[in-house]
């Protein structure tokens, strides 16, 4: 959290530049869109520790309101095939978090808002050093997350059902 108000303030700082307005839209802009992206990685971090598989991500994610539905789809179906492929490995690591090891929590570092989409990066702890991208759209009131990890990748060359809407 500490880290996280630093950014911001750091943000606030530059922004002030420009006028005092900016400046309080930035971090207010900013801070539902970190809180989402943290509140997603880390639930989803908790929740691995039961996991008996990939298919349990995917289950925990389909029952997640945190996520777009387009993220769940390609989640389960990136998994899915990766099974058929090979059983016995599968995609043989986490697509959500984009690695085989990972910190017991994220926290996010910086956010970049264009409209109603919005490119999260979380880093771990001192102690871990990891970095992990996300995607978020704003669907209504709330920011729901679009891709994250090995998934921001694919996500590059598509958009959610919800903005080909808008």
């Amino acid at each position: 959290m500490k880290s996280r108000l630093k950014e911001i303030s750091t943000l606030a700082i530059c922004a002030g530049l420009m006028g005092l307005s900016t400046a309080q839209a930035v971090v207010a802009e900013s801070e539902p869109v970190a809180a989402a992206a943290e509140e997603f990685i880390n639930s989803y971090i908790r929740a691995s520790e039961n996991f008996e598989g990939p298919l349990s991500a995917v289950e925990w994610i389909k029952n997640s309101k945190l996520v777009t539905d387009n993220f769940k789809q390609r989640l389960e179906a990136l998994y899915k095939q990766a099974l058929e492929a090979d059983p016995e490995l599968g995609y043989g690591a986490d697509a959500v978090i984009g690695g085989q090891d990972w910190p017991d929590r994220f926290y996010a570092k910086n956010v970049f808002i264009v409209a109603n989409r919005a490119e999260v990066l979380l880093s771990g702890p001192e102690d871990f050093p990891m970095t992990l991208k996300m995607i978020l759209v704003r669907e209504g009131e709330r920011w729901l997350v679009e891709a994250s990890g090995d998934l921001v990748q694919e996500n590059s060359s598509e958009t959610s059902d919800s903005q080909k809407e808008e």
